[in-house]
Formats: structure tokens, C-alpha cells, sequence
């Protein structure tokens, strides 16, 4: 071994380590010929260089001092350096320099002040802020009613700070010029109080005059972010409401370009900035941003994502308890004295919330949240004071009464019985007739003012009506079992179809209930032409319907349709439903003779399926049999028709009766329909995408020219 290994080295290393470095790498026992061999056996062996191992000590470290120590040796520099100054300035005979008293720093107990070796200041070790995410599920205080007002929820770190500057920069740029803003304001005032009476919210803009005198806030650089978005969200809908009739066609062009990017812009930053940031969406004045979002975004058409969005600020409005604040208001257990106690304003989100809800699934017939939550109602308030309606509490009653109509859809998919259908039809139209009977006398006439709100609470409440009959409106009854369903669903429907007409007319196409109402008007329509071509086959001698009364109603809506669809915003729905209804009227309800009508229409409609209607055959008359030494000629033993479409699904027999006007025989009619309904989705596959113009029907047969508009496709008989 070399003479490094000397006495004084192998004291210092273990034993065992005279392997050398080869052997050790290898992990295999290190041999020695003799103890002052150069080489090792196994180094021998292998031909390699044998290098022994050399003792070297672990390297000193350096002893950390923690932060309370560095900050004390840093003190006692500083009374030093000062005392230092002060024995200079007392030779040469200046007077003493008054330094500020250093701030008294409050110390914890011996336990809490003891420093550990490895204490440091790195970020990693003394964090500026604790996780708020993870601090918040051990508060209890911020979900009860007794929270501090305002803010529920608003996490106090430098983060929150900079998510409001971040959203304040990103809005304050989108504020209109003066100019601009009151060009735009004088179309607000109709739309804003509809608002106000129909879905009243806390923080909205309430007037004209409001948006106008807001405009210097807005601008100012410390605006409160809710009250700036808010504002925002207002003129943008008000933008959209612009008619189209101002100006000439180059200028109605640029309105609607500019007005589209302006609503765009406003809707994306409002997502970006609030909407996506949970610490600003779960407050009190987040959730009130949300629903002017939200309608805003359903004037845009994307359904889905306004459907999927509603149920994320549901979620949230759970979280921070509003149900249960709002339950504990109407029994009365919490005592609001004005509105401006902030439970007011909980309260009045919730039940925004629960009536959104329930709207839309009324309307697009999918799933509702907020089933199991109880809003007010006839039962707490009265509906009407001095002959005056409360529209709120009616449109709350018939939010609750809307949620059964789904209760019939679970017992007709389950295959209940008919008469237990039947009954829970009868029942909601019993409730349904109590709510009417509170409203004064004169009211369910159609009122001149389109844009009145008893007009729209007829509206919802004939469209209600019309839903709970629909099993068996549609369906062949030859028994006149179920005539009165069949009677009070046509009244509702005919109804319905009229007060659509008043009230499109009335209201611009920028408002955000224009699409369910379209989309209203077009199922009513639908299930109307339906009926209509029922009664002309099937006419009885109780029942005096005017049919060319409905003719004339249907043309009327097909009409207006046509003029709505040249609108440049909210179109999609009124364009695709009349090109939809005047395929249907042509077969089922224009006298087609001598007139190019397809062989086969298939249309998929919301809530009701898909309806397909096929032309009858025409009967084939028989042929005079020639003497006895011509050539017979071959005739059918019966006039036969052609079964075009296979039978209606289970699901479909079950929820509308087997509803079919399918001939097995020919008929005077010379077309007829049926209607199945599929069970693949909750939702309707238009619903699904972000526009109507991409979603296209399977095609039927031969010859088939696809009808851009849920699913609707028709074939031509060369």
C-alpha cells in the first residue's frame, strides 16, 4: 500500500476502508497479497489501476442563523453605529441627532419564539399568506347568515388585489364614449323595466338615467369592478336592441358589426376577469354579475354553455348558503328591514337563480337544480294587492309549476298507467286554474301593450298549460276519453300562439328572452298545425273550431317568423322554425293538389321528437274485366297503403299515446304523420352545439335534400 496510508490516516478511517476504489465502486471484497502490496488482487487480476482511498472529512458547515437572529446582530450594529455618532457629535459639541423610536415588536412566549437550526426566511418556509383554499374549510362563519355583509367570501391576499386591478384594466377599456352611450341609452328603458318586473336583481342598472349617470364612475380609475361589469353587461344587451331600421343599409351594417363586437368583447371579459376567477364569482355582488352574464350570453346563442355556466353559479350560490338564508327569510326566522340589508339581496339572487333554472328546463326539457329548493309562492304572499298582480310571486308560482311537468315525463318513460298520467295532468291543471282565479276580472285579455309584463305572465302560464296536456293532446282518442285534456291543451295552445304574435312584434330581437320565446312559439306552433290537421279529419259534432281561423293563425306566425329572421341578432331560432312550419303547413294543411309537396318530411322538435309525415297513396280503382279472350289483367284483393315508417318507439307510446295519423288504408288526406321520441340524451342535439346552422338530420331515403334546421330532411318523388 502506497505510504499515504500512513498511521495518522488510518486512525481517522473506519474499518474496513481499505478497499481501494475500484473494488469498492464494484462492491466486492478488496484482498491484499501483503500489507505493503502496491496493487490489490482483483486490480491484478483485471489489468486496471489500483487507486486507494484517501480519508477526506465532511466539509464544515456553516451554522444558519434564523431571521430573528440576523435581524437582533443588525440591531445591536445600528446601537452601536448610533452610539458611535452620538459620543462623535458630543466632542465636537453638536447637538444630538433625534432618531424616531423604533416600533415595539410584540414577542410570543419562550415556546413559540424557540429557533430552530434550519429556520430561514425563504419563501418556501415563511410564506407571505397561507393557502386560502385550504384555510376556508376549517371557517364555518362565512356560510351562515351571520357573515359579514357584502363579500362573502373575499380572500384578503395580495392576489385577490391584483385579480381586481387585472379586471379593472381589462373592463374600464370597453367603457363607450359619451356620444356613443347616449345614442345607445334611449333604447334602454323598455327592456329594463320588463326586466325589473319579470326577473328583478339586486345590483342592475334600473333606468335611462342611471346608465347615463354612471358614465363619469365608470371611468374613474378606483370603480368598484362589480358596479363597472355590471354596467358593462347592461349596455351591451341595450346595443343589441338597436332596430334595424335606423339608417341606411350601410349603417345598419356597421350598428350590428359594431354592437356584435362590442357584446363579444364585453361577454369575454367579463368571463376572463370575473366569471372564471371563483374569489371574485363567490361573492354577493359576483353572483348578481352572473346573472346579467348569463343573459347576455343566451342572447348569443350558445345554450349549452349558458346551461352548463348557470349550474357552476348555482353550485356556488350553495356553497355560500343561500338556500338556507333564503329558506330561514320565508319562515320568517330572518327579519329583513330594508333592502338594503344584504339578506335581501342573498334572498333575491337565490330566487333569480331558481326561476332561471326552471325556466330553462321548462323550455329546452332538461334536468332542473334546483328542484328540491322551495321559492315564494301563493301560499306566502298574495298575488294580487289592490288589483294589482305581483309579478313576482306569479312568476314564482309557475317556476314550481313548471318543475312537474318533468314529473310527468318520469311516469309516461317508466310506463306508468294511463289513468295515473291522466290524473297528474288533471292535477297540475287544477292548480294551474287556482292561480288564474286569483287575478282580477279582465285580466286574461290580451292586453294592447306587447311589452307589458302580465301579457309575458299569460304568456308562461298558456305555455304551462299547453305542456300538461300535451300527452294527450296529440293522441288518437276515438272514445273521447280524454276530450276535455284534448279541449283545455287546444284552448292553451291556440292562446300561446297568439300572444307570441303580440308580444315578438313588440319586443326587439337583442333581448335575451327572445330565443325561448321563439323557440316557445315554435313548439306551440308545431303542436297547433299538428291538432289542426287532426280536427279536419276527425271533425266532431261537439267541438266548433274555426280551422280556418288557425290557418290564418298559423300563417301569421310563419309570417312574422320570416320578418324576425332578417334581424342581424337572435334570428337563428324565428329563420330555421318558419322554414320548419311552411314545410309542415304545405303538407299537412295546404291544399296540395296540383302543387310540388315532397313524398317524405322528417323534422326533429324539441320536446315533441321527431315527426314524420309521408303521402298517402292514392287508391288504385279497379279495371273492367275484358272478354273472355283478352288477357286478364292483374288487380290487388284490396286497396293497400304503404307502412312508410316503422312503429313508435316504447317510449314515445308511452308519453304521447302511440300518437300517429299513419293510414293503413288510403285516405282522403293525402298525407299523414306520426311522431316518435328518442331517449339518447337529456338534452336536443341542436342544444348541444354552440349554433343551430351546425347540426344536420340523418337522411331518410333517396333523393333526399337535408333541411339545415334540427334535423329536418325531405325527399322529392322525381
Amino acid at each position: 500500500m502506497s505510504a499515504q496510508f500512513g498511521d495518522a490516516v488510518h486512525k481517522k478511517v473506519r474499518k474496513g476502508t481499505r478497499s481501494c476504489t475500484e473494488c469498492r465502486r464494484r462492491k466486492v471484497r478488496c484482498t491484499w497479497s501483503s500489507d505493503d502490496a502496491q496493487i490489490c488482487r482483483r486490480c491484478e487480476e483485471r489489468g486496471t489501476t489500483c487507486v486507494a482511498q484517501i480519508y477526506s472529512s465532511a466539509p464544515v458547515r456553516e451554522r444558519k442563523y434564523s431571521s430573528r437572529d440576523r435581524i437582533s446582530q443588525l440591531e445591536n450594529k445600528i446601537s452601536n453605529l448610533t452610539r458611535a455618532v452620538r459620543n462623535i457629535e458630543s466632542k465636537l459639541g453638536h447637538e444630538h441627532t433625534e432618531t424616531p423610536e423604533s416600533p415595539r415588536i410584540e414577542t410570543r412566549g419562550s415556546q413559540d419564539i424557540a429557533d430552530s437550526e434550519d429556520d430561514t426566511d425563504s419563501s418556501e418556509n415563511f410564506p407571505s399568506a397561507r393557502p386560502e383554499h385550504l384555510e376556508n374549510l376549517f371557517k364555518s362563519d362565512w356560510m351562515t347568515s351571520k357573515a359579514i355583509h357584502g363579500r362573502v367570501y373575499e380572500p384578503k391576499g395580495k392576489s385577490h388585489t391584483h385579480l381586481i386591478d387585472a379586471a379593472r384594466n381589462a373592463l374600464q377599456p370597453l367603457v363607450p364614449t359619451k356620444e356613443n352611450l347616449t345614442s345607445i341609452a334611449s333604447f334602454s328603458s323598455k327592456w329594463i323595466a320588463l326586466q325589473q318586473a319579470l326577473f328583478p336583481t339586486g345590483r342592475i342598472v334600473k333606468s335611462q338615467e342611471e346608465m347615463l349617470e354612471k358614465y363619469d364612475t365608470m371611468r374613474s380609475p378606483d370603480v368598484d369592478i362589480y358596479d363597472l361589469c355590471q354596467w358593462l353587461l347592461a349596455v351591451a344587451l341595450t346595443a343589441q336592441q338597436i332596430p334595424d331600421d335606423q339608417g341606411s343599409p350601410t349603417t345598419q351594417a356597421r350598428r350590428y358589426q359594431s354592437a356584435a363586437a362590442f357584446s363579444r368583447a364585453v361577454c369575454d371579459a367579463t368571463l376572463n376577469t370575473i366569471f372564471n376567477q371563483d374569489s371574485l364569482l363567490g361573492t354577493i355582488e359576483g353572483l348578481s354579475v352572473s346573472m346579467s352574464y348569463l343573459r347576455l350570453q343566451l342572447t348569443r346563442g350558445s345554450f349549452l354553455r349558458t346551461y352548463l355556466q348557470s349550474r357552476r353559479v348555482i353550485a356556488l350560490a350553495e356553497l355560500l348558503g343561500l338556500p338556507r338564508i333564503a329558506r330561514n327569510v320565508r319562515l320568517g326566522k330572518i327579519k329583513i328591514s330594508s333592502e338594503a340589508d344584504p339578506n335581501f339581496s342573498k334572498t333575491e339572487i337565490w330566487e333569480s337563480l331558481c326561476g332561471m333554472d326552471r325556466a330553462g328546463g321548462m323550455i329546452y326539457n332538461v334536468p332542473v337544480t334546483t328542484k328540491r329548493y322551495r321559492t315564494p309562492s301563493v301560499k306566502d304572499h298574495p298575488v294580487s294587492i289592490n288589483g294589482e298582480i305581483q309579478c313576482k310571486i306569479y312568476m314564482a308560482t309557475l317556476s314550481d309549476l313548471s318543475l312537474r311537468l318533468q314529473d310527468l315525463d318520469d311516469i309516461a318513460y317508466e310506463e306508468g298507467e294511463e289513468s295515473e298520467l291522466y290524473a297528474e295532468v288533471l292535477k297540475i291543471d287544477s292548480e294551474l286554474r287556482a292561480l288564474a282565479s286569483y287575478t282580477p276580472h279582465g285580466w286574461w285579455d290580451l292586453p294592447p301593450d306587447g311589452e307589458n309584463p302580465e301579457c309575458h305572465l299569460q304568456f308562461w302560464h298558456l305555455f304551462i298549460t299547453m305542456r300538461a296536456h300535451l300527452p294527450f293532446l296529440l293522441r288518437r282518442d276515438p272514445s273521447d276519453k280524454y276530450a276535455y285534456s284534448r279541449i283545455a291543451g287546444m284552448d292553451a295552445c291556440r292562446s300561446v300562439s297568439q300572444r307570441y304574435l303580440h308580444i315578438r312584434r313588440a319586443i326587439p330581437s337583442g333581448f335575451f328572452i327572445c330565443k325561448p320565446m321563439d323557440m316557445e312559439g315554435f313548439i306551440s306552433t308545431t303542436v297547433l298545425l299538428l291538432a289542426t290537421h287532426n280536427i279536419r279529419l276527425t271533425k266532431r259534432p261537439n267541438e266548433t273550431i274555426d280551422v280556418a281561423e288557425l290557418k290564418a293563425l298559423i300563417l301569421n306566425i310563419i309570417e312574422l317568423m320570416n320578418d324576425k329572421s332578417s334581424d342581424a341578432i337572435g334570428s337563428d331560432i324565428a329563420r330555421r322554425g318558419a322554414l320548419v312550419l311552411r314545410s309542415l303547413y304545405d303538407c299537412l294543411l295546404e291544399d296540395s293538389e296540383g302543387k310540388s309537396t315532397p313524398e317524405e318530411l322528417t323534422v326533429k322538435v324539441p320536446i315533441l321528437g321527431q315527426i314524420h309525415v309521408q303521402r298517402n297513396p292514392k287508391p288504385v280503382k279497379p279495371v273492367p274485366q275484358a272478354p273472355v279472350m283478352s288477357t286478364p289483367v292483374n288487380q290487388p284483393a284490396t286497396w293497400q297503403g304503404t307502412a312508410a315508417f316503422p312503429e313508435m318507439s316504447t317510449a314515445n307510446e308511452a308519453f304521447m299515446g302511440g300518437v300517429s295519423t299513419t293510414n293503413t288504408g288510403w285516405s282522403a288526406d293525402p298525407f299523414s304523420w306520426s311522431i316518435t321520441h328518442g331517449q339518447e340524451a337529456f338534452f336536443q342535439d341542436a342544444l348541444m352545439t354552440g349554433n343551430f346552422e351546425q347540426f344536420t338530420g340523418a337522411l331518410v331515403t333517396d333523393q333526399t335534400t337535408s333541411m339545415d334546421w334540427l334535423g329536418t330532411t325531405w325527399s322529392n318523388a322525381g
